[in-house]
């Protein structure tokens, strides 16, 4: 499931594989979050700020490596 994000002054788009959470910000790197749970992917998309979501929640509790 990809959904692009229009109200991140960072993030452009979000993409869960059923394991991993792809986030391709708006300098066009795409990082892979690891085993990153689809409810956790959930409530990013459903977050009021995507970006204090991920932030709290995500880049620092999950390994990730640069795609590009």
């Amino acid at each position: 499931m990809k959904v692009t994000v229009t109200n991140s002054g960072n993030i452009k788009s979000l993409e869960h594989d059923d394991k991993n959470l792809h986030v391709e910000f708006l300098n066009n790197k795409i990082y892979e979050y690891k085993d990153v749970p689809k409810s956790v992917f959930l409530e990013l998309v459903k977050a009021e700020s995507i970006g204090k979501y991920f932030i709290a929640n995500i880049s620092k509790k999950y390994k990730y490596e640069l795609k590009n």
